[in-house]
């Protein structure tokens, strides 16, 4: 088991050395497409990133885990502006997270990402960038900026590529570091005291729904 553990962590890795600077030669040799027929090359970038996150996918398909759906059938709206709202737990989530989304043909590369600002600095985060992924920055100093950030990007970004799907973490980062916080503020404001998730954060939230929300219809 030791053994299969190392193995796993070597190919992940190679895999992290090799296809992100692979993607990122393309991506030169593409631009000139984004000049004369900007909609083919997003169509285009849009399957390549789906390619990385199936690598990513791999991290949770080799060590055996495998998602489960129950509930209603989301995946008749992949193709609408759709707004997805995930738990955060772990950095662990992520990879589940693209496991499920990579399944479904078509989804991936219709996806923006709003994440943390921290991830911008990470190999994938620069992947993320070019994608147009939004990357926010926390706390009271940065908070209503990001905010107005958020807005210019969905107009500048997401509704000009015709993204579907927008992935927003409510808790605004990972259970442990939120908890203890979310938990002073209900016990502040009379509300329930969750310990499993976080009181979520609502501001990213209003702008998206005043924003690209608005604009659908």
């Amino acid at each position: 088991m030791g053994l299969r553990a190392a193995l796993r962590i070597i190919v992940c890795t190679l895999n992290n050395f090799y296809c992100i600077p692979v993607h990122f030669c393309w991506i030169f040799v593409l631009q000139p497409l984004k000049w004369f027929a900007t909609s083919t090359y997003w169509v285009v970038e849009g399957i390549m990133f789906r390619w990385l996150l199936s690598m990513v996918a791999l991290w949770s398909y080799s060590t055996g885990y495998h998602v489960v759906e129950l509930g209603d059938d989301v995946w008749d709206l992949i193709f609408e502006r759709t707004l997805v709202l995930f738990n955060h737990q772990s950095t662990s989530d992520v990879p589940l997270i693209m496991a499920a989304f990579n399944s479904r043909k078509g989804l991936s590369n219709n996806i923006m990402w709003i994440m943390d600002h921290v991830f911008k600095f990470t190999n994938f985060g620069i992947v993320s960038w070019v994608h147009g992924d939004f990357f926010i920055h926390g706390g009271k100093d940065h908070r209503d900026a990001s905010l107005i950030q958020l807005g210019n990007h969905l107009h500048e970004f997401y509704m000009p590529r015709d993204r579907k799907w927008l992935v927003l973490f409510p808790e605004g980062g990972f259970l442990k570091n939120r908890k203890a916080g979310s938990q002073r503020y209900a016990k502040k404001n009379n509300l329930p005291l969750l310990e499993n998730v976080a009181l979520p954060r609502v501001g990213a939230l209003k702008v998206i729904m005043d924003n690209a929300a608005a604009d659908s219809h």
